[in-house]
């Protein structure tokens, strides 16, 4: 059995992605965070939850105990590297790290240019430098350069693209991304370590996001 550890889970992203494995796996599960008091326990014999800060590397080693993956989802350089340090001194998790696209360049056309409008520049700077963090860091690591993300309970699609080929998709759903994080851990072959990827809803290849970015 697969233990994952899911950090700042009431997050809209890392409460998703606990969600999708609640519903699609039977892994054991830590929640993390402050404030914990919002999620619920339905399955006590696979969930755990752990009020901690993102800072305190001695209580993220202790939450770290016997877990296989660990999920983050931070443009907090700080908090990246607090957690790092955890993973090392933990030995043995593998880090699931949500990034953003656009951070190589890699979209084209007006989709592209709305990432810098509305991301800006400078925060694609600054996750693509938390990226290279990961990537240099020594620890095993999945990163998933997302698009913007919304919540859709009735559509999970989702394709890949490696960080070398063009990215047109616009958006991804929270339960997409869950989706993937759920066949990452079934994996068993290390076919997603040190694996850079972008995830993308089909069909929503545009100038801009389908959905309204300011109401997800």
């Amino acid at each position: 059995m697969v233990k994952v550890l899911i950090l700042d889970t009431t997050k809209k992203l890392p409460a998703a992605v606990l969600d999708e494995f609640l519903e699609e796996s039977f892994d054991d599960l830590v929640m993390y965070g402050e404030n914990l008091d919002a999620i619920h326990v339905t399955a006590p014999e696979r969930e755990e939850k752990i009020t901690g800060r993102l800072d305190d590397e001695d209580q993220l080693v202790q939450a770290m105990t016997g877990v296989d993956y660990v999920f983050l989802d931070t443009s907090d350089a700080s908090i990246l590297n607090h957690v790092l340090h955890a993973i090392k001194q933990a030995q043995g998790p593998k880090l699931i790290y949500a990034s953003a696209v656009g951070i190589y360049d890699e979209v084209p056309g007006k989709f592209g240019e709305w990432l810098k409008e509305h991301r800006g520049e400078e925060f694609l700077n600054q996750m693509k430098q938390l990226t290279d963090t990961v990537e240099q860091s020594g620890v095993t690591y999945t990163i998933l350069r997302l698009p913007p993300t919304y919540t859709n309970s009735m559509n999970d699609n989702y394709q890949a693209r490696t960080r070398n080929q063009q990215f047109m998709f616009t958006q991804v759903s929270r339960e997409a991304v869950g989706r993937a994080i759920t066949q990452i851990v079934r994996d068993q072959r290390g076919e997603y370590d040190n694996l850079n990827i972008a995830l993308g809803e089909p069909g929503s290849e545009g100038d801009a996001p389908i959905f309204d970015p300011s109401r997800a």
